[in-house]
């Protein structure tokens, strides 16, 4: 397979395809996987080009801790708040927008914009060991990109709870609540994720984007309707295939 992305090192993460299916691994375990950005930048730009050569993308992190965050520190010319969101934006539009299959492995702390980034996964694995705060609120910031994502997930009361409180949510309450698929032991995390990309991708890729696809489609149809509607998919998946 010829991928001019394969193997690249980019400002903070590494990229590489391997049988149908890319690996973006955060590289900045020293500073906790904060994403500066330079990072944010290229990353979208990556998540934007890679569906024409990996149908599975497995997001990881290198070191202790998933992600800590954004790199609030490195702005040095003053812009508008318009300006210095839009890139966050930008990024999790192409996370969310990725046509294939989307999975994240997080291990340690993910904090802010490592829970938004987990969540914007089609699928979650965290390690036992694994935590998630969302610390904007006691940090005078409502956390408006992380909610649009989690109203989907959680139940509102321990959206409004874990979104307010801002306390950190370990590993087995995080699967309880559904904001991660499945735990593993912390030395089998990349392991397990690596075996469940390699597993969806390949023949079975543009079975799986059809099935994202469609399962974001008849949440907006009314349930009385679903039926016409599966059997309408599912006969023009038939035909096509």
């Amino acid at each position: 397979m010829s991928n001019p992305h394969a193997g690249i090192s980019g400002p903070g993460f590494l990229y590489s395809v391997e049988d149908g299916w890319g690996h973006l691994q955060l590289d900045r375990p020293d500073a906790g996987n904060r994403v500066g950005l330079e990072m944010l930048v290229a990353m979208t730009e990556l998540l934007r080009t890679e569906p024409q050569h990996a149908g599975v993308l497995l997001i990881s992190a290198a070191g202790k801790d998933f992600c800590l965050g954004r790199e609030r520190a490195e702005q040095t010319t003053p812009v508008t708040p318009f300006d210095a969101f839009r890139p966050v934006a930008a990024f999790y539009r192409a996370l969310s927008e990725f046509p294939g299959l989307t999975i994240a492995a997080v291990q340690g702390r993910a904090t802010g914009f490592g829970v938004g980034m987990a969540l914007r996964t089609d699928l979650c694995l965290a390690a036992d060991d694994a935590s998630f705060t969302l610390d904007e609120i006691p940090h005078g910031i409502p956390p408006m990109f992380v909610l649009s994502e989690l109203v989907d997930h959680l139940h509102p009361k321990h959206l409004m709870e874990m979104i307010l409180t801002g306390r950190t949510v370990a590993a087995p309450e995080a699967l309880a609540m559904g904001l991660v698929s499945r735990t593993a032991p912390a030395a089998e995390l990349l392991p397990t994720a690596r075996d469940t990309a390699a597993g969806l991708a390949g023949p079975k890729a543009p079975l799986v984007a059809s099935c994202k696809q469609y399962i974001r489609q008849i949440r907006a149809v009314p349930h009385a309707s679903r039926l016409d509607a599966a059997l309408s998919a599912q006969t023009l998946y038939a035909v096509g295939n």
